[in-house]
This record gives structure tokens, C-alpha cells and sequence, in this order.
């Protein structure tokens, strides 16, 4: 089972990307905590850093090092490049405060190889069931701009990134998704 958290933050100079897990103590937040995104992010701000974590059958594909400034927008535009390629396998430049390497390949039946390169170190290679992580990822990103939307926060800017997410959503499950069976 794939499982998917995300905690965001503020760009800023004050994080040590060296130190990241002990800057997530003190810099990030779950998307679910309320009154701690009110407090420390004004409603106007649209910019975050976002750490994604997965887990896959109880252990961690990935950690906070697998952040950056609008890292879930970038990465499903990196999985609609792959849906709509036909070699089953792409590898795309992402860039925020710096630049991610991802890399998706089909490596069997529903199965999809995720990898992730960040100034030259692998910070995510795992094998995922393919519909499910897809399928989460989608989820969690409708999750997180519901969230920004109802605590207040650019509220225009993030209802047009829900519906863009959501277009996506609808074109991968009526053209690629309904070929896998």
C-alpha cells in the first residue's frame, strides 16, 4: 500500500537544506495543520516548499529531502508527459530553488520505477504499483489546494491549480488510465 504525506513551508534562506529532517521539525507543516499554516504563512502567498513523503508497504521511499517550491504541480505535469508518451518512459527536469531530476518507467504489468535526482544523489528510486500511486497522487494534491482554499490562502490562485489538477485527473482516467486494464 502507498501512502503519501505532504508538509510545506515557506521558502526561506534560514533552512538548511543539509539538515532537512531537523529543519522539518521547526520549518514544515502537514497540510492538515490548521492553525499552524495560518499562523506562520500570510493568505496572500502562493509559494511553498513542499516535501513530499512516501511510504510503500511500511517503509519510506522518501524523506524531506524530496522538496521543493511547487514540487507536487511540477510532478504531475511529469506524470502526464508520461501517460501521454509512448515508450512508457520519461525523464524531466523539474526546477524550483533547484533542479529534481524524476524519472518514471514502466518496469512491468502496473508497475512504475520512480526516481528522483537532486544535485547528483538519488533521494527516491522505488518500484510502485502504478494505478494506486497515480491514483494517490492525484488525490493528495485535490486534498492540499482544498486545504489552502478553506484555511484562506490565495484562494483564486489555488482554486485555478485545483482545477488544473482536476482536468488532469480527468484526462489521465479517460485516456490512459481505462488502457491498463
Amino acid at each position: 500500500m502507498v501512502d503519501m504525506r505532504l508538509h510545506i513551508a515557506l521558502p526561506s534562506d534560514d533552512i538548511d537544506f543539509r539538515f532537512i529532517e531537523r529543519e522539518a521539525n521547526t520549518s514544515f507543516f502537514s497540510i492538515q495543520n490548521k492553525s499552524g499554516i495560518q499562523r506562520a504563512i500570510d493568505p496572500s502567498d502562493s509559494n511553498f516548499l513542499e516535501a513530499l513523503l512516501i511510504t510503500y508497504q511500511g517503509k519510506s521511499v522518501s524523506d524531506f529531502r524530496f522538496c521543493d517550491v511547487r514540487l507536487l504541480t511540477q510532478l504531475i505535469a511529469v506524470v502526464e508527459d508520461y501517460y501521454l508518451s509512448a515508450k512508457k518512459t520519461i525523464s524531466e527536469d523539474i526546477y524550483g530553488l533547484g533542479v529534481i531530476t524524476i524519472g518514471l518507467r514502466q518496469t512491468g504489468e502496473n508497475k512504475l520505477l520512480l526516481t528522483a535526482v537532486k544535485d547528483g544523489n538519488t533521494i527516491v528510486q522505488a518500484e510502485l504499483p502504478e494505478k494506486e500511486w497515480i491514483d494517490k497522487l492525484f488525490a493528495l494534491c485535490r486534498e492540499y489546494f482544498s486545504c489552502l482554499i478553506q484555511y484562506g490562502i490565495a484562494e483564486s490562485f489555488h482554486t485555478k491549480q485545483l482545477s488544473v489538477i482536476c482536468e488532469y485527473e480527468k484526462r489521465y482516467k479517460d485516456t490512459y488510465r481505462k488502457n491498463l486494464g
